[in-house]
């Protein structure tokens, strides 16, 4: 006898009654995906790991689905819409951005070029040299700020 749902029905339909939540249903989508790879198992092998892999990868295909969707379905936070920030984050914001402008301007013209084609994205050079030079630049930025500030 086959490995297989009860009397032909399909699995679906025969666990229905079983999943009582959304929740369990991700139980019988991977059985499904488990009944229709049995071809594919080796039977000179242990069929837990074997089902326990599908499984796992089931799961990471579902919670990977329902991040997508609260990215596409998700409300833009109100303080976003109004663009205004609290007070300690506005005062937070400002001192990160003139130790950051301090630190660039100890650096290089290259560097600052560099950087700021970063953010602009109106790049001078393309390709492995563009970068190159932002790896340079960013490595430069990180070792002035830590002789600067003490910490990344």
């Amino acid at each position: 006898m086959g490995i297989g749902p009860p009397s032909g029905r399909s699995l679906p339909s025969s666990g229905r009654r079983f999943a009582r939540s959304p929740r369990d249903s991700w139980g019988l989508r991977t059985a499904r995906t488990l009944f229709s790879r049995a071809s594919e198992y080796d039977r000179a092998r242990d069929a837990l790991p074997w089902a326990l892999g599908i499984a796992a990868w089931e799961c990471r295909t579902l919670r990977r689905r329902r991040e997508r969707r609260r990215e596409r379905s998700a409300p833009a936070p109100e303080r976003a819409a109004e663009g205004a920030l609290s007070p300690e984050e506005a005062v937070l914001e400002r001192e990160l951005r003139a130790a950051a402008e301090e630190v660039v301007g100890t650096m290089r013209p290259i560097d600052v070029e560099t950087i700021i084609s970063i953010a602009t994205g109106h790049r001078a050079v393309h390709g492995a040299t563009f970068r190159k030079r932002v790896e340079r630049a960013l490595a430069r930025f990180k070792l002035a700020w830590r002789a600067r500030h003490g910490s990344d």
